[in-house]
Formats: structure tokens, sequence, C-alpha cells
């Protein structure tokens, strides 16, 4: 697992839900667009 997807995952499971909603309203699309692409991978 490259180290960078390891700190991301490492960093995501340290905020709290409530910052992550946060963050995402904050993010530009493009950042949001990454962000579902990370959780929900294409097959």
């Amino acid at each position: 697992m490259p180290s960078t997807l390891q700190t991301v995952l490492q960093y995501m499971t340290a905020i709290s839900l409530d910052h992550l909603l946060i963050w995402k309203q904050n993010a530009s699309p493009v950042l949001e667009e990454a962000f579902v692409y990370m959780l929900h991978p294409a097959s």
C-alpha cells in the first residue's frame, strides 16, 4: 500500500465524522470528487 494512501487512511480514521462532513462541505468539487472516488473506487 502506498505510504500516501496509508497516511490518508490513518488521518481519516483519526478525525470525527462531523469534521469529515465539514471538510467535504468546504472542499472544492475536484477534492470532493477525489474523496468520493477514494471511498468508492471504480470497479
